[in-house]
């Protein structure tokens, strides 16, 4: 039976993965499926066979590959391999019509994600046999053929002096126009003594060797990485003696002449083989992070397009340092806490005042001064349509980056978006300070409990009676109500209590309803009028937000829209 049978194999509990005999393994869960495929030791493609193949060898080996063994290039060309064609004629799936790669299709969308997946699983071993062994599984092309920037070809040494300990090896997921030639040349700064760092070529991060804890990344804004893309083209194309045929060649003194063309240019299908020789700007940031072609600049792939931000996701949340090109010193201090294992050197270069004196890098490429902000309208529309992946991407990379600085801030004090003391805010007490277990128990690992404090969901309450429900020793903080993504910490030590949805919009608005009203003078707010029924004014309250959410109300109070989401 054809349905999904991969991802069968790995989540039925029927004794046969052949044939269907539970509805439900139909469609098995792609997370399940997923899940169990990360617990097995190797993982191989049939489209790679060989390299499949040469992972068992160095699982059984242990982490290594025996010399003049099966598992080189020149070995591949002599290998005699088995193939039980078990008496079917050669054949091709390339050969099917539409209309059934359709019916195909319809049968495998569990497997299809799963098998992308399982891509991703198998290219991070290749590449972690290249790095422990370097013998390229899958006999690519030389990196040092390409053309690089001239800042990734040599490890960059940390000059922080730090306690010793393990030295670590970071790379640089050099994706194009992020900042990655001056990120490189300020790195040393921001690094630990015996730490260094290197860029990785500008290749996607499948084909970046190394452990994914020690990878860093910047991202950018999606419409000036568009725009920077072109200009970068732009100024170098149409200064050459002669000068090729670009988009605003006629006019230099306009960084933004030709840019609509430009865009034009790649609107059309994603064009996987362009004639103007620059970068495709269609999610550049996302393809760096999923594909498995060799180059993230150009596609080389359509379905490269439209990556999925899924797996772009995942891949992002692996690594070790994520940082923004829009706060690119807060980001190089990322580097450094993760560097100096979770501390920030006295007087070093990350403090409010440092940021005000440090002397940074900018490499311009050549390019004129130029902002975003001057395109119109219609330009940006054409922006937006190439980078919508990239666009959701870059959001859910902001929430990464300040859970960073968060995590930052709560460890040393330091806050590197120079923001307002947290002291200002109007948090509930009991926010202020961690509460101290007082229940007896067996010594061992103190754990450090952090409380995601929804508002109006009895988190004082709870706050003040969590010392009696902890073991002597462990420790639960409130994250002063903000959202889980700016709440530093394990989240396997997070802590959250959730609420009826009813009852909780309703308390909202008797909250804010019995502060407001019985000010002096009283507030304007729903109800006010009647403060011996508390429901008076509910429903003018509940009017108020149904009007498009209202980001911007006049009430100041909670917005109930699915706060608790």
């Amino acid at each position: 039976n054809p349905w999904n049978m991969q991802a069968r194999f790995l989540t039925t509990h029927t004794e046969s993965g052949k044939v269907i005999t539970a509805r439900n393994d139909t469609v098995p869960s792609l997370a399940a499926a997923s899940a169990n495929l990360d617990s097995l030791g190797v993982v191989g493609l049939v489209e790679h066979y060989e390299a499949s193949m040469c992972l068992l060898l160095f699982r059984s080996m242990g982490g290594s590959l025996p010399r003049d063994g099966p598992c080189s290039c020149k070995a591949f060309r002599t290998n005699k391999l088995e193939h039980n064609a078990h008496g079917v004629p050669g054949h091709s799936v390339e050969s099917l019509n539409a209309s059934t790669r359709a019916l195909v299709d319809k049968l495998v969308q569990v497997d299809r994600r799963l098998y992308e997946y399982a891509r991703r699983v198998f290219y991070g071993e290749v590449n972690r046999v290249l790095n422990a062994t370097g013998v390229d599984l899958l006999c690519r092309a030389s990196a040092s053929a390409r053309r690089l920037a001239p800042e990734d070809a040599h490890p960059k040494l940390g000059t922080v002096p730090g306690a010793r300990g393990t030295r670590t090896a970071f790379h640089y997921i050099h994706i194009s126009k992020t900042a990655g030639s001056s990120f490189l040349r300020d790195s040393p700064k921001y690094l630990r003594v015996g730490d260094t760092i290197k860029g990785n070529q500008e290749v996607p991060l499948s084909h970046t060797p190394g452990r994914r804890r020690d990878m860093v990344i910047l991202l950018r804004e999606p419409a000036a990485h568009v725009y920077s893309q072109f200009l970068h083209c732009k100024y170098h194309k149409c200064t050459r003696t002669p000068p090729d045929q670009f988009p605003g060649c006629v006019n230099l003194t306009e960084p933004s002449a030709g840019f609509r063309e430009f865009l034009k240019h790649f609107e059309k299908s994603g064009l996987v083989k362009s004639t103007l020789h620059c970068y495709n700007p269609w999610n550049m940031q996302a393809r760096f992070l999923t594909t498995h072609t060799e180059s993230g600049k150009v596609i080389t792939a359509r379905n490269d397009t439209v990556p999925s931000l899924a797996a772009a996701s995942a891949n992002l949340d692996s690594l070790g340092v994520v940082g923004l090109v829009e706060h690119y010193e807060a980001s190089m201090c990322l580097l450094l806490f993760r560097s100096m294992g979770g501390s920030l050197p006295r007087d070093g270069p990350c403090s409010c005042k440092a940021f005000r004196t440090n002397k940074l890098e900018h490499n311009a490429h050549g390019v004129p001064g130029h902002s975003v902000e001057s395109l119109n309208a219609s330009t940006r529309a054409l922006v937006d349509k190439l980078v919508q992946v990239d666009r959701r991407l870059y959001e859910y990379a902001r929430r990464v980056f300040y859970g960073e600085v968060n995590r930052v801030l709560n460890a040393t004090g330091v806050d590197l978006l120079c923001r307002a003391s947290a002291s200002a805010r109007r948090l509930a007490p009991e926010d202020a300070h961690p509460k101290l277990g007082t229940v007896p128990g067996a010594r061992g690992t103190r754990t450090a409990f952090h409380y995601i404090h929804i508002s109006k969901t009895a988190g004082s309450s709870f706050l003040r009676d969590s010392p009696k429900y902890l073991r002597v020793g462990d420790t639960i903080k409130g994250n002063q109500e903000v959202p889980l993504s700016h709440t530093p910490g394990r989240r396997r030590d997070m802590v959250i209590l959730l609420r009826e949805p009813a009852a909780h919009v309703y308390s909202q608005f008797l909250h804010c309803k019995y502060h407001k009203c019985t000010r002096t003078p009283p507030d304007q707010f729903p109800g006010c009028v009647n403060l011996t029924e508390p429901s008076a004014g509910f429903r003018e309250f509940l009017k108020h937000f149904e009007k498009s959410g209202l980001v911007k109300s006049t009430l100041h109070c909670y917005n109930p829209w699915n706060m608790q989401a």
